[in-house]
């Protein structure tokens, strides 16, 4: 048996998708998926032999607007990270 390997966008931890075909993705595809943080993106990195710890349920492949809120939230992570450390540095 083969099993859908990704990889989660925020924490690059690796997990098996289930509920999608093989043949119906491909190597760096970008899936939405139900994981117990609710849904998120994930990067497909290929087919595997072996099962994954985390796991995760197929919703649909990624579109232009998951991809576009995907790269929002990163650049308001990144903002929020600096706003963080100018605090942490003015406070000492």
């Amino acid at each position: 048996m083969s099993y859908i390997k990704a990889r989660f966008q925020d924490t690059n931890k690796i997990l098996q998708v289930e509920g999608v075909w093989e043949k119906d993705v491909l190597k760096g595809d970008y899936l939405v998926v139900q994981s117990e943080k609710g849904e998120e993106i994930v990067k497909v990195l290929g087919i595997s032999k072996s099962t994954a710890p985390l796991k995760a349920y197929f919703l649909r492949k990624a579109k232009e607007e998951d991809l576009r809120k995907m790269k929002e939230n990163e650049e308001k992570a990144l903002e929020a990270s600096e706003i963080c450390k100018r605090k942490i540095a003015e406070h000492g």
